[in-house]
């Protein structure tokens, strides 16, 4: 079993990878025709949460998580 420890970069790859996958699945003809519409709303939804989780990452490690620590963060031009 490896010990390798993920970085930021990685998690935001993977989930990136998984939102978008569950976006394609949603948009994929035979898989919306074939289960209830609920269940592709659902689909999109589950996509949308991984999307943003990733996005959330990605905002963080622009912004040296001075958004959290109250902060605001400002471009220095």
């Amino acid at each position: 079993m490896s010990t390798t420890r993920r970085g930021r970069a990685w998690w935001m790859d993977a989930l990136f990878m998984i939102g978008s996958a569950c976006f394609a699945l949603g948009a994929f003809p035979p898989y919306s025709g074939y289960v209830a519409a609920e269940v592709v709303v659902v689909t999109f939804f589950v996509g949308s949460l991984f999307f943003t989780s990733a996005a959330t990452l990605q905002y963080l490690g622009t912004t040296g998580g001075r958004a959290w620590r109250g902060t605001a963060a400002s471009p220095r031009w």
